[in-house]
């Protein structure tokens, strides 16, 4: 009896022993996810201006409310109270977990700090999405106003900035119905929030704009390929410019395919629209779901031997054809399309899915053996595409 006696105490020492250990990590784990996560949120974000164009994505470090507040959009509003977040963010999140997606405002702050060094550029803040009424402040000025939850848009901040000391970004969101803004009906939810990614845009004063870039394929074939690039341009200076244009078409391997180069003029304040038909790739190496290669696409801009400005674009070089008798053929061969419609929404997340969230999502898809996907029912965020192209999915859009 004492021996079984003993057996009991001494298991039970054992899983205390156990539990205490797991209540240590639990400790350690809740204690360095803590500083992680205050760590998402101390500080101030600080730019450097290292190279002629920077992207940075600000996601981390936000106030959030939900409700309206008046003047939340001044330098000076205490938002001390107010919820921290990280971004993409939905006010519903986790939606299904509600009675109903709120309707209504909310504001999202956060604090951020421009060097001084950066007085000679231009500094822009753009973002993927915010569903679906949003007016963006800086420092208190309105810098624009956007209607669409499913499209992106920029704004300059330069008028507002102040390189060197506190800077603060607000936007209000607005959700309700509204006759005017897409989806009107149908399978839709409409919940409010910063659901995609925001970041600062740096650059000089001449640069490629803002999705400036537009790229074609007219002429394709297993031999040979011609690749037709137009850029936008823009001078944001006083004074005209020029500058030269350089498009490069580069494989996998780091290896110039083709490229072509202009001289350019650039009025003030104007936007330049520059057409280049690069010599043809021979010998293309074709985009299929099977082999989803893709080639860089880089442009610079060039004042004498100064680099203004680089931007890089992906490139799939392929043909296709829908026959009225045998369908759909793909690269000169029949391809039967497998898919998945795909809504932006995600369990757990609304609408407010990550970058890596939709990547996952998509090769989940491919190894389950799609090869096509139906983006339903609107502009999808760029990580959605971008994965799609990787991976080997087409997209009906």
């Amino acid at each position: 009896m004492k021996k079984h006696i003993m057996i009991i105490i001494t298991k039970t020492r054992k899983d205390f022993r156990m539990n205490k250990n797991r209540l240590i990590e639990k400790g350690i784990f809740l204690l360095v996810l803590l500083v992680l996560s205050s760590s998402s949120f101390a500080g101030e974000l600080v730019v450097t201006g290292d190279s002629p164009r920077e992207s940075k994505l600000i996601n981390n470090g936000w106030t959030f409310f939900k409700g309206h507040q008046a003047g939340a959009e001044a330098v000076g509003f205490d938002d001390t109270t107010w919820e921290k977040v990280n971004l993409p963010h939905s006010a519903s999140i986790p939606y299904w977990m509600e009675i109903e997606v709120y309707e209504g405002d909310t504001w999202y702050r956060k604090e951020f700090k421009m060097g001084a060094s950066l007085k000679s550029h231009r500094a822009f803040v753009e973002f993927e999405g915010a569903f679906q009424h949003a007016w963006v402040y800086l420092n208190g000025k309105l810098l624009g106003e956007h209607k669409g939850g499913y499209t992106g848009f920029y704004y300059d901040m330069n008028p507002a900035l102040n390189y060197g000391g506190k800077n603060v970004l607000a936007v209000r969101v607005k959700n309700g119905w509204d006759a005017t803004i897409a989806p009107r009906a149908g399978d839709s939810i409409f919940p409010n929030g910063l659901n995609r990614n925001v970041r600062f845009i740096i650059t000089n004063d001449q640069h490629v704009d803002w999705c400036g870039q537009f790229i074609t394929t007219p002429k394709v074939s297993e031999k040979i390929a011609s690749v037709q690039v137009k850029t936008e341009i823009k001078n944001e200076a006083e004074a005209d410019s020029s500058c030269k244009i350089l498009v490069e078409v580069i494989d996998r391997d780091g290896k110039l395919v083709t490229q072509s180069k202009s001289d350019v003029a650039l009025p003030a304040g104007r936007v330049t629209v520059v057409t280049q038909d690069l010599p043809e790739i021979s010998n293309p190496h074709l985009w299929s779901p099977d082999s989803p290669y893709l080639y860089t696409v880089r442009t610079r801009l060039l004042n004498g031997d100064k680099l203004v400005d680089e931007y890089l674009e992906t490139l799939g070089i392929r043909w296709f054809e829908f026959t009225t008798d045998n369908g759909f053929f793909l690269n000169g061969k029949h391809l039967y399309l497998w898919g998945y419609n795909v809504h932006e929404d995600r369990a757990g997340w609304g609408f407010a899915g990550t970058d890596a969230g939709m990547y996952r999502d998509m090769k989940i898809m491919k190894e389950a053996g799609a090869n096509c996907i139906r983006a339903s029912h609107n502009p999808h965020p760029r990580a959605f595409y971008r994965a799609c192209d990787e991976l080997g999915l087409l997209v009906w859009d």
